[in-house]
């Protein structure tokens, strides 16, 4: 619906013409109707008219059509707020987060396994993959500087756990985890997490990257469809959990050798 129309406007309805409305009249479009104005229209809104337009209906003007909105009328702020009280508004609305409008999965009873009786119970961790899985997504992954901008960012946003990367599979992500650490670009209340695959050089090469963090998680993955077990790897289910098992003990080994508390281990069977 589009409200706040005045004499000299012109409404394109379909393709049948050119309804004109008098003045003072404020015409109202069905729901998911996209007014169009013929090219050199100018829209003028009545003082302390807003426009509104349908959800998700972006309302898109012909070339060389202004729209002018009424002096000192805000579009996007409610009546009597200001940005400032906005920002503060928008910031309490993350803090108190109505999450009891969300209910919890069922609980499945099932007699030999433990975790479907589980519920989450408090909010979870949120942790940001965007230094890893985005990069992957670019054309041109980043370079560090371009890295070191996003993980700002990414602190800044609020972000408490950071995946930074791949850094036993690729230098330039070793290399942004030894800046982390040793510029001491880390704050105290955000954790770094970096990704490695079951394998031992992997593995140790993750530890070397970490050296000196007072915290980190590892997470370790390794590969387990069939398609997967059959065609890259030539294994068999059993063989497909050992990697995995000699894996974690590995880490485990490393980590009880390096005595550091704050590392932290999670683990990932891969499938698609």
């Amino acid at each position: 619906m589009c409200r706040g129309i005045t004499q000299g406007t012109f409404f394109l309805h379909g393709y049948f013409g050119y309804a004109q409305q008098p003045e003072g009249v404020i015409a109202q479009q069905p729901e998911g109707v996209i007014v169009q104005q013929p090219e050199g229209v100018i829209v003028q809104q009545p003082e302390g008219v807003i426009v509104q337009q349908p959800e998700g209906v972006i309302a898109q003007q012909p070339e060389g059509v202004i729209v002018q909105q009424p002096e000192r009328v805000d579009t996007q702020q409610p009546e009597g707020v200001g940005t400032k009280q906005l920002e503060n508004s928008k910031e309490n609305q993350m803090k108190k987060m109505n999450y009891t409008s969300y209910r919890p999965y069922p609980v499945m009873k099932l007699a030999d396994r433990k975790w479907p009786d589980k519920q989450i119970t408090s909010a979870p961790s949120w942790c940001s993959v965007d230094l890893r899985d985005g990069n992957q997504a670019l054309d041109i992954p980043m370079n560090l500087d371009q890295k070191k901008r996003l993980f700002r960012l990414l602190c800044d946003i609020g972000f408490k756990e950071i995946e930074i990367g791949f850094p036993s599979a690729s230098q330039v992500d070793f290399d942004f985890a030894r800046v982390l650490i040793e510029e001491n670009m880390i704050p105290e209340d955000v954790t770094i997490q970096v990704l490695t695959q079951a394998r031992e050089h992997l593995i140790r090469r993750t530890f070397e990257s970490l050296e000196g963090a007072d915290k980190a998680i590892v997470h370790m993955y390794n590969s387990t469809s069939t398609l997967q077990r059959d065609v890259v790897f030539n294994m068999n289910k059993e063989e497909i959990i050992q990697i995995a098992v000699e894996g974690a003990s590995l880490v485990k080994k490393i980590s009880d050798e390096i005595n550091n508390p704050g590392i932290r281990f999670e683990y990932t069977p891969e499938s698609f």
